[in-house]
């Protein structure tokens, strides 16, 4: 976190608040957007058997890994588990998720948004949101189960607002563009506007991904 902070001082970039996932004004936004998705039937408790990367901190498919199931970006052996989770019914949000591409300019550039819907239309599974406490120490409670702790993506993706909740600065919402890197594309492109559905929160109005030609590709 220092090298960060100091990075923004030789970049001479500012601002205003620095916010952290272990924040607990973060934590305490999360619980509640936890809270909320669990009443209106988006999380359920079930068992997930599967492929583990410590590094990226997620389950991956084995199409995603390179051979021997090696993760492409950690260089390591992914792990085989099987335990209880908590998902969240990504599922349910696969039709809802195309009509809103169709209706809106949210995903840019234009010419790598079909890669997203063509994805989406295979079908969505419903990914597991938590672990138990007694596999993974760290992360947020779960408000209607202390035993199990929630972590990427659930919780990370929330600072976006909790940030600016924290800072009673929640006119910023929703905010006109995410730019992000190609590595976090499909979290950002599909969990992200499927979380903000379930809690009845507005969707970012673009996601744009950086790329080198992406100032030609959009005005």
């Amino acid at each position: 976190v220092p090298q960060f902070k100091n990075l923004l001082t030789k970049l001479n970039i500012s601002n205003d608040y620095f916010v952290r996932t272990t924040d607990d004004s973060h934590k305490e936004f999360v619980s509640k957007m936890l809270q909320k998705a669990f009443d209106k039937g988006d999380i359920y408790k079930g068992t997930y058997e599967g492929l583990y990367c410590v590094g990226c901190e997620k389950y991956v498919e084995e199409d995603d890994l390179e051979e021997g199931n090696v993760c492409p970006d950690h260089k390591t052996e992914c792990e085989s588990v099987s335990e209880e989770n908590y998902f969240f019914k990504l599922s349910k949000y696969e039709d809802k998720l195309l009509k809103f591409y169709e209706e809106t300019e949210f995903l840019k550039p234009k010419t790598k948004a079909l890669e997203t819907i063509n994805r989406v239309k295979e079908g969505l599974r419903d990914i597991s949101i938590s672990r138990s406490k007694d596999k993974l120490e760290w992360g947020i409670e779960l408000p209607f189960d202390k035993s199990h702790v929630t972590y990427v993506w659930f919780d990370a993706l929330f600072n976006y607002v909790s940030a600016l909740e924290s800072e009673d600065k929640m006119d910023f919402w929703p905010c006109d563009v995410h730019m992000i890197g190609k590595d976090i594309k499909w979290f950002h492109e599909v969990y992200w506007p499927a979380f903000l559905m379930s809690v009845d929160m507005e969707v970012p109005k673009a996601c744009l991904l950086y790329t080198s030609d992406a100032a030609d590709e959009e005005d």
